[in-house]
């Protein structure tokens, strides 16, 4: 059981949990975040391919485990699929829901995936930096090396795995139905997941809030973390508000 409010995180596909390091640093003392490793992650080898619907089946696995009825939850880019399928089938665990440049569908990224598979290597970390981080957090060799860092080295059949899940998830006609109280965050220049993602998330989850960063790509919670930060804890200690 925790202490303080529980806040769970769901790491993105490329990430594990260590992607949160950063925003949990800013994040304040009444917040107990619990971040975990998905599927295929570190040294974990999934025995058969998976659905979204299955990492959000898994995410309460690790509420229960914990023992915890209910927690806020969120979730970037690939975590924030994995976190609307938790709402829609698990709508009594889900306290708060916060969406961090993500997507209903994966036909957004599309695009991107497509220009990406044709980079060639000697190009391709550059690339990569380019879709997460602005040029002028490029400017910050210590950002830089704690985005490095949060990747996770998988096999081509780890990846695959959780390339194909992602394929699959459509929440674009059920979003709708999400009953926790939501926040959406995005970047307004994010190359990867574009604003247009988030912005069609927040109308047409009922209720749904919407922050756009200017100048926000990918790496939101890194180079964004102090705004991320509070944004989240402000959402959170309003809707902890409001239950009581």
């Amino acid at each position: 059981m925790t202490n303080g409010t529980p806040l769970l995180l769901l790491h993105g596909a490329e990430s594990g949990a260590s992607q949160y390091l950063d925003l949990i640093g800013s994040l304040p003392a009444s917040i107990t975040p619990i971040a975990y490793d998905q599927r295929d992650t570190g040294s974990d080898v999934a025995a058969a391919p998976y659905r979204l619907e299955d990492l959000a089946d898994d995410a309460a696995a690790v509420l229960d485990s914990r023992g915890l009825d209910q927690a806020h939850v969120l979730g970037t880019s690939f975590g924030g699929a994995v976190a609307q399928h938790l709402a829609l089938r698990h709508p009594a665990r889900v306290r708060s829901l916060i969406l961090l440049a993500t997507t209903a569908s994966p036909g957004p990224v599309q695009e991107y995936l497509r220009v990406s598979a044709s980079i060639p290597d000697t190009q391709r970390r550059q690339w990569v930096l380019d879709g997460a981080v602005s040029p002028a957090g490029q400017r910050d060799p210590a950002l830089l090396q704690r985005v490095r860092a949060s990747v996770v080295e998988r096999t081509p059949q780890q990846r695959a795995r959780r390339l194909g899940a992602l394929a699959e998830h459509d929440t674009t006609t059920l979003v709708e139905r999400i009953l926790a109280p939501t926040l959406v965050i995005h970047g307004d220049d994010d190359p990867v997941i574009p604003v247009s993602s988030g912005r069609f998330l927040a109308r047409t989850i009922p209720g749904a809030e919407l922050a756009v960063l200017a100048g926000g790509r990918h790496a939101l919670a890194f180079e964004f973390r102090d705004q991320v930060a509070d944004l989240v804890s402000t959402f959170v200690g309003k809707h902890d508000r409001d239950r009581s």
